[in-house]
C-alpha cells in the first residue's frame, strides 16, 4: 500500500471516529484505541457496554462487532477463578478500557460492505452504528442489564439442546468459560435449577478430551466460590 492511501485512509478513519463519538457521548461512551482497531466503552451501575470497530485497511473496509457487555460482578469471579495460560494482564484491571465480556448480542443487523473509502460511505458507517445503538442495540443493552433475563435466555438454549455461548443463538461469551459465566449467573440470581446447571456442567467437564481437562483444576476452584456466592436476586 502507497503511503497516499496509507494517510488518506487514516483521514478516513479519523473523520469516521470523530463523527460516530461526537454522536455518542453523550450516551457515557468514550473511545478507545488498540492498535489499528477502535472502540467505545461506556461504565454504569456494575455494567460495562462496549464494542470494537476493526479497520482493513488494505481493503478500506471495517467490521463492526456490535455490543458485548460485561457484569463486574460476574467477571470479578471469572478473573479471580482464572483459566489456563490467564487472561491477559490488560483485562484483569476492573477499571481498564479493556474488559472481559460477559454476554454479546450476535443478532446485530446485517452490515455488509461497510467501507471508508471516502467521505459519505465513511458517514454512512458512522449512522448505521448509531441507529444500531438507538434500536436493537439499545434494547439488547435495556433488557440485559438484568441479570435474570441472561438466565431467562440460558434456560431456552438448554431446552432447545443448544450451548449458552452457541455460534448462532447464543447470548453468553467465551468458550469453555461461558459455562463458569452462566454458573455464576445462576447462582447470583438464586436459581431454582443451579444444581442441574451444576450437574450438566459436571458432566461436559469430566469429557476425556484435553482441551476440556485442562479447565478441571479451574472449574474447582470455581466450584468453591459459588459455595461463598450470596444471591443477589430472589426469583
Amino acid at each position: 500500500m502507497s503511503y497516499e492511501v496509507v494517510v488518506y485512509t487514516n483521514n478516513m478513519k479519523k473523520i469516521l471516529l470523530a463523527d460516530l463519538y461526537s454522536r455518542i457521548k453523550d450516551q457515557g461512551f468514550k473511545l478507545y484505541r488498540d492498535g489499528e482497531n477502535s472502540g467505545f466503552i461506556k461504565r454504569e451501575n456494575g455494567i460495562v457496554v462496549g464494542f470494537q470497530l476493526e479497520f482493513y485497511s488494505t481493503y478500506s473496509s471495517i467490521a463492526f462487532s456490535g455490543i458485548s457487555m460485561g457484569m463486574e460482578r460476574v467477571e470479578e469471579i471469572i478473573r479471580e477463578v482464572n483459566k489456563p495460560n490467564g487472561y491477559p494482564d490488560k483485562y484483569l484491571d476492573i477499571n481498564s478500557e479493556y474488559f472481559l465480556p460477559t454476554i454479546r448480542d450476535i443478532k446485530i443487523p446485517l452490515m455488509d460492505g461497510l467501507s471508508y473509502k471516502d467521505e459519505a460511505s465513511t458517514l454512512r458507517v458512522s449512522g448505521l452504528v448509531v441507529n444500531y445503538l438507538a434500536n436493537s442495540g439499545g434494547v439488547f443493552v435495556d433488557k440485559f442489564s438484568y441479570m435474570p433475563n441472561v438466565l431467562i435466555v440460558m434456560d431456552i438454549l438448554t431446552s432447545k439442546g443448544l450451548r449458552w455461548h452457541d455460534k448462532s443463538e447464543g447470548i453468553l461469551s467465551g468458550t469453555i468459560d461461558a459455562y463458569f459465566r452462566g454458573l455464576i449467573i445462576s447462582k447470583l440470581c438464586n436459581d431454582p435449577d443451579f444444581t442441574n446447571k451444576i450437574e450438566m456442567v459436571d458432566q461436559f467437564l469430566s469429557r476425556p478430551v484435553p482441551r476440556v481437562q485442562e479447565w478441571q483444576s479451574y472449574y474447582l476452584k470455581l466450584k468453591e466460590k459459588l459455595s461463598e456466592i450470596e444471591p443477589i436476586y430472589n426469583l
